[in-house]
């Protein structure tokens, strides 16, 4: 067997169930860092046929096995393919020395999810080996985006490469030393808006925590600091209803409950009114403050991440309006 030139040995592929781009609009691969791409799926390497004759029943097996972990149900009859996926290129420095190939695709998704919230269920990765072991590594990740709003998104080229830029400054921020209230955000987020809980409860709580750390309200009216910095910063948008009073509102009655246990948190939140119109309306708002705390400039970011105290909040408390370059075309989608 010839191995394609799209791959090598010791490369390492982040699978999807589902991932929508719009083929139409850049053929890939698409850089987004020095050594990772969006790319083709390895169609290939997932054909046992292509390995192991059938008489090699037991490597036969084995091989459908590893497959149908890093991309659940993938050889059932009647299952697609997603023809995108993320590759690590083992044969080029990794400029992120402390950061491996499964943190450089979860920060890359996050980028994904920051610039447009389009539905994404990722299977799993592994490692390219040698043709006696074409998948070694294999790990499943089985994670759904917890929020897709009810419209027909896809990625574009222009957004691929927009994610690139956010995941660059994504990682930056990771390696910084003085800015770990925007890292405590980020993270909050990601593991929200990736689908690392499917706790509806805990992942409204992880948004709300992800909010507090940009806006660290402080006092006896955290409710209403929150929610008049949040609304004052998102007021280019076209934000539905009166969303300074529905983050008050939401905030000491649904929040402050769950936090404190005041209120007994079922399976889903039928019970509790608008529960599940509450998560989108605040993702989407954690969404677009993150997206306006990336934009600021560096020193921006510093004056404000360096802050304490009184002069913090006087900082927080005129912060202007949202703006900048992964700002410019946006929207709140809902």
């Amino acid at each position: 067997m010839i191995e394609p030139s799209s791959y090598r040995e010791g490369d390492v592929f982040l699978l999807f169930q589902k991932l929508p781009y719009d083929f139409h609009s850049g053929e890939l691969p698409i850089e987004i860092l020095a050594n990772l791409y969006f790319d083709n799926t390895p169609s290939e390497l997932l054909a046992p046929e292509r390995f192991y004759p059938p008489s090699e029943v037991k490597d036969l097996l084995e091989h459908v096995s590893l497959v149908n972990m890093v991309l659940p149900g993938h050889t059932l009859p009647g299952m697609g393919i997603t023809h995108c996926c993320l590759r690590y290129d083992s044969a080029k420095i990794n400029q992120y020395s402390d950061s491996e190939p499964s943190v450089l695709f979860a920060t890359f998704i996050t980028s994904l999810r920051l610039q447009k919230p389009c539905p994404i269920r990722i299977g799993g990765q592994f490692t390219v080996g040698s043709n006696d072991e074409p998948i070694r590594e294999p790990a499943l990740w089985n994670l759904t985006s917890s929020y897709n709003p009810k419209l027909n998104l896809s990625y574009s080229k222009k957004d691929i490469q927009l994610s690139s830029n956010i995941a660059r400054d994504l990682l930056e921020i990771r390696q910084s030393d003085n800015k770990n209230r925007i890292k405590s955000a980020i993270i909050y987020f990601s593991q929200v808006t990736q689908g690392f809980s499917i706790s509806l409860q805990l992942s409204y709580l992880g948004l709300w925590a992800a909010l507090e750390a940009l806006f660290q309200p402080i006092g006896k009216n955290k409710a209403g600091t929150i929610a008049r910095r949040i609304t004052a910063y998102l007021s280019a948008f076209n934000l539905p209803e009166n969303m300074e009073e529905w983050l008050k509102t939401e905030y000491r009655h649904r929040r402050s409950k769950f936090i404190h246990g005041s209120h007994i948190a079922p399976p889903i939140l039928q019970n509790v009114i608008k529960g599940k119109t509450a998560f989108p309306k605040l993702h989407e708002v954690a969404r677009l403050c993150l997206l306006g705390f990336l934009s600021l400039v560096k020193s921006g970011q510093t004056q404000i991440f360096q802050q304490t105290g009184r002069q913090l909040q006087q900082k927080l408390d005129n912060l202007g309006q949202a703006k900048g370059i992964y700002l410019s075309q946006q929207k709140i989608y809902l």
